[in-house]
């Protein structure tokens, strides 16, 4: 379509279009350049006096994109502040950058005013900063990624209230110290936890009944005496798992077997998780749960070789053939769409 008759359309498609054009919301576009809303402004004063009206364009805020961009650090808060006005009453996802040092704390209590409509909260933090935070009160909140800056030199405690977040549904933890930290665990549906130990996992496990999509990532440092768990956790919605062992102790695994999930479908997990036996003891585990599997990605222990610990991945095929067997060349962090629809 020539650029006379992109004049010719009516102000709601155009905004339609402006909208295609950016990442798909919650990603954050860029503050400046292309893919940002400032972008389409600079084409002509029609598109600016569209973007303008079209308050959606503005309210998924990446601040981490001035640094990639070399915006000077005086001239952020007058842009957030912008954005912030310009998306009118919209729900807002912020996407703060890694080091909290990055940006002035100007910034942070511009955004925190706002904290009613926050709907996606992704940020890194330490804990002097994270009842800043999480201390207002976030009614629309939907999804929280958090993480420890500090690592577990200083680990994140986190007490969050339900009440505080009623709506929120998805929590992506990532050096959080998760016996000390509260969150709402009861009404959660999709959670990932990366750097903790089982003991930790499946303390918090007990405490999600809602969960249908999990994601694990298991580190060493689990405490030599502490005993496997006496009774089974029952996750009755539970669809997707998958799990990672960073440090693999065959000795000290026992978090499959301290689950049952009678609704799981699609189910993630590195080889060694199995046992010198992976085929019967995934037989096992399966036939306890009383689950249909649809489909079983097997990481191999090792990234290259279409090996499996000496079980070829047609032996999986062979010995499931009502289940789509695949070993992927590429693990994702969060429990999503991506890897369940990537071999269909």
């Amino acid at each position: 379509m020539s650029a006379r008759h992109m004049h010719t359309l009516p102000n709601e498609i155009l905004s339609h279009i402006f909208l295609q054009y950016l990442p798909a919301y919650p990603l954050c576009p860029p503050l400046y350049g292309p893919e940002s809303p400032s972008f389409l402004m600079t084409v002509c004063r029609h598109w600016q006096a569209i973007a303008l009206q079209t308050p959606e364009l503005w309210r998924a805020i990446e601040v981490g994109s001035a640094w990639r961009r070399r915006l000077a650090p005086p001239s952020l808060l007058p842009t957030i502040e912008t954005w912030l006005v310009r998306s009118a009453s919209c729900m807002l996802s912020v996407n703060l950058p890694d080091d909290p040092s990055l940006y002035p704390a100007t910034v942070l209590r511009a955004l925190l005013a706002h904290s009613s409509r926050m709907e996606y909260l992704f940020c890194t933090v330490d804990n002097d900063q994270v009842a800043i935070y999480l201390g207002p009160a976030l009614p629309h909140l939907r999804e929280l990624s958090i993480g420890g800056w500090k690592g577990w030199n200083d680990p994140l405690v986190v007490k969050m209230k339900p009440s505080s977040a009623p709506l929120l549904h998805t929590l992506f933890l990532f050096e959080v110290d998760l016996v000390a930290s509260n969150f709402p665990w009861a009404q959660l549906t999709t959670l990932t936890l990366v750097g903790s130990p089982e003991s930790a996992y499946l303390q918090v496990l007990r405490q999600t009944p809602r969960l249908i999509h999990c994601r694990l990532s298991v580190v060493s440092g689990e405490d030599p005496t502490a005993a496997p768990p006496t009774s089974r956790i029952i996750l009755p919605h539970l669809r997707t798992l998958a799990v990672h062992h960073d440090d693999h102790d065959p000795n000290r695994d026992y978090l499959l077997d301290a689950l049952t999930t009678p609704a799981l479908r699609r189910l993630q997990l590195r080889a060694p998780i199995l046992g010198e036996d992976p085929i019967q003891n995934l037989r096992v585990f399966i036939a306890h749960c009383g689950c249909k599997l649809d489909v079983l990605r097997v990481l191999p222990a090792s990234s290259r070789g279409v090996q499996v610990d000496n079980v070829p991945i047609e032996e999986y095929s062979k010995a499931f053939p009502e289940i789509r067997v695949v070993m992927p060349r590429a693990e994702y962090w969060t429990p999503d769409d991506r890897w369940l629809n990537e071999d269909k």
